[in-house]
C-alpha cells in the first residue's frame, strides 16, 4: 500500500485513484518536516533546497547570548524600563537642585514687624544665598531646616585684632529661624522679627490672661510668630458652687431661697416657675442642679407687690406672659449679662415699665446708649422706661425695633437708626416726650401704630426717601397721634404732618 503525498489517499499500484498522482518515493523536508515526493528538489512549504548541502548553524558565544537575552528582556519590558530610567534621572536632578529650591523658597524682602505692623523702613532682603538690609549691610546666609545663619564681615573687628597684635575673626554671625514668611533674628540678646508682605497670621494656642469669675468674663490671648496677637473673651463661670444656704462659695453671692425651679420640656435647663413666699430683693440662680436657668415662667411673679428688685442671670433668654404683672413695688432690674444679650430676650415688655431702673452688668443705663455690633433685632420692651437715657445709637445690622422697645424713655432726645432697619413696630417710641427730631432711612418699609404717640417735642422727621415712599410705609393714623407740630423732610420736598407741602 502506498500513500499519496498530495492528497493522502492510500492505494496500490503506480497511480493515485483520487488525484492521479504517480507514485513516487516519499521524503520529509529536513527544515520544516513537510512530506514531499522522493524526487522533489525544493520544499514547496518552506523553500528548502535539496540541491545545496545544509549549512551548519553557528552557535553564538556565551557573551553574545547574554546580551541577546538582555536585549530581549528590555524589548519585552520597554514600557517599564524607559519611564523608570527617566524617573530615576529626574529624581537625581531634583535631589541635586533641592538646596537651590530651598534658597529660592525663602527669597524675598522681609520687613520689621512691630506687634504685627510692618515697618518698610527696616528690612532684610534674601536672594539665593546672599542678603542685604536697610542699613547697607550685606553678606551670605545658610539654611539648615528652619534655622538660618546670616554672616557679614565687620572691618572694625579686624582692625581691633590688629591693634591687639593678633588675628581676629571679622565675621559676624546672626542666628535665627525662618518659617511661614517670618524671619526671626537674635542679635546680642535682642530678638528682631521680620515678615513678608504676603505673610498670613498663624496664631498659637489661646492662653488665659485674666481668669473668669462667677459674674465677669475673663480674657485670653493668642500670638502669631510675627508678634501680632488677638484677644478673646473667656465665658464667665457662673455661680456653680452654691451651698445649702444658697450662698455661692466662690464669690459670696447670696441667692434667694424659696424660689421654685422646674425643668424645661426637654430637661436641658430650668425655669423659675413660682416665687413662693419670698419678697423684697430677689436674686435668681443662674444654675440649678448643674443645669442653666434659661427662663422665667408665665405669671411667675405676678401680683408680687412686695417685690422691690430682681437680679436676672445672663442665661435667661425668655420671660413668660404676665411674669411681672402688677408688681407695683418693683423699681430695680439687675441683669448680669451684656446689652447685646439683653436685646434678644423675649418677653421684656411685661418686665420693663416706667420708672423701673435697668442695670446691665452692674452699670445703670444712663446717658448715651451704644448698642454693640452683632445685634440683629431689638426685642419688644427692651429699654422701655429707661428715663435716664439721652441718646441711642443702633448698629448697622439691626433689622427691626420691637413693640415698645424705647417706650417711656422720656429723657431720650436723639436716636440713630441705620439703613438696615426695615420695620419700626407698634409703640416703639411711645411717650418719648423729650425726642425732638429723628431720621428714618428709606430701608424702613413699615411703621407700627402709635410708634411716636406722645412725642410732644417732636418737630422734625427726616425721611431718606421720597414722599411717595413715606406715604407707603405709614400704618393707620399714627402720625396724627403725635401731639406736637412736626414736618417731614423727604428727598423731594418738605411736608407737614397732614401732608401739606411746605415751600
Amino acid at each position: 500500500m502506498h500513500k499519496c503525498f498530495k492528497c493522502g489517499t492510500e492505494f496500490e499500484g503506480g497511480f493515485c485513484p483520487e488525484c492521479g498522482t504517480r507514485f513516487q518515493e516519499e521524503k520529509h523536508c529536513p527544515q520544516c518536516g513537510a512530506l514531499l515526493a522522493g524526487s522533489a528538489k525544493f520544499c514547496n512549504n518552506c523553500g528548502y533546497s535539496f540541491l545545496e548541502p545544509a549549512k551548519k548553524e553557528k552557535k553564538p558565544s556565551k557573551v553574545g547570548a547574554f546580551f541577546k537575552k538582555v536585549w530581549a528582556w528590555i524589548r519585552a519590558h520597554l514600557k517599564i524600563v524607559i519611564p523608570s530610567a527617566v524617573a530615576l534621572v529626574a529624581v537625581v536632578v531634583i535631589l541635586s537642585l533641592i538646596p537651590t529650591f530651598i534658597l529660592m523658597g525663602v527669597n524675598g524682602t522681609y520687613y520689621a514687624s512691630l506687634g504685627g505692623e510692618l515697618s518698610e523702613q527696616n528690612y532684610v532682603t534674601l536672594s539665593s544665598g546672599k542678603w542685604t538690609d536697610s542699613d547697607g549691610l550685606e553678606g551670605r546666609y545658610s539654611l539648615s531646616g528652619k534655622n538660618i545663619t546670616l554672616e557679614y564681615e565687620d572691618p572694625a573687628l579686624g582692625e581691633l585684632g590688629e591693634l591687639l597684635g593678633g588675628d581676629a575673626d571679622a565675621t559676624v554671625r546672626l542666628e535665627g529661624t525662618i518659617e511661614n514668611g517670618v524671619l526671626t533674628l537674635k542679635d546680642t540678646g535682642r530678638e528682631q522679627v521680620f515678615v513678608t508682605k504676603s505673610h498670613s497670621h498663624r496664631y498659637g494656642e489661646w492662653e488665659t490672661t485674666h481668669s473668669p469669675t462667677c459674674t465677669a468674663e475673663g480674657e485670653q490671648q493668642r500670638i502669631c510668630a510675627c508678634k501680632k496677637f488677638e484677644t478673646g473673651k473667656v465665658p464667665l463661670t457662673g455661680h456653680t458652687a452654691v451651698n445649702e444656704d444658697w450662698l455661692c462659695t466662690a464669690c459670696g453671692m447670696q441667692f434667694t431661697k424659696g424660689l421654685e425651679y422646674k425643668p424645661t420640656s426637654d430637661s436641658s435647663a430650668y425655669s423659675v416657675s413660682e416665687i413662693g413666699s419670698v419678697s423684697g430683693d430677689i436674686v435668681i440662680l443662674d444654675y440649678y442642679n448643674g443645669k442653666p436657668v434659661t427662663s422665667i415662667g408665665d405669671n411667675a411673679f405676678s401680683d408680687c407687690t412686695s417685690l422691690t428688685s430682681i437680679t436676672i442671670p445672663s442665661n435667661v433668654t425668655n420671660i413668660g406672659t404676665a411674669a411681672f404683672s402688677d408688681c407695683d413695688g418693683l423699681t430695680s432690674i439687675y441683669y448680669t449679662g451684656d446689652i447685646a444679650t439683653w436685646c434678644g430676650i423675649s418677653g421684656l415688655t411685661n418686665l420693663m415699665a416706667p420708672d423701673r431702673t435697668l442695670y446691665i452688668g452692674g452699670n445703670k443705663l444712663t446717658g448715651d446708649l451704644v448698642i454693640p455690633d452683632g445685634v440683629t433685632n431689638i426685642k419688644s420692651g427692651a429699654f422701655a422706661g429707661c428715663n435716664e437715657l439721652t441718646s441711642v445709637t443702633i448698629p448697622n445690622g439691626v433689622t427691626s425695633i420691637g413693640d415698645g422697645a424705647f417706650s417711656n424713655c422720656r429723657g431720650l432726645t436723639s436716636i440713630t437708626i441705620p439703613n438696615s432697619v426695615t420695620s419700626i413696630e407698634d409703640y416703639a417710641f411711645y411717650d418719648c416726650s423729650g425726642l425732638t427730631s429723628i431720621t428714618i432711612p428709606n430701608s424702613v418699609t413699615s411703621i407700627g401704630e402709635s410708634a411716636f404717640m406722645g412725642c410732644i417735642e417732636l418737630t422734625s422727621i427726616t425721611f431718606q426717601g421720597t414722599k411717595e415712599e413715606w406715604d407707603a410705609i405709614k400704618t393707620g393714623d399714627w402720625w396724627n397721634h403725635v401731639t406736637g407740630y412736626y414736618t417731614i423732610q423727604c428727598t423731594d420736598g418738605k411736608w407737614d404732618k397732614r401732608g401739606n407741602e411746605i415751600s
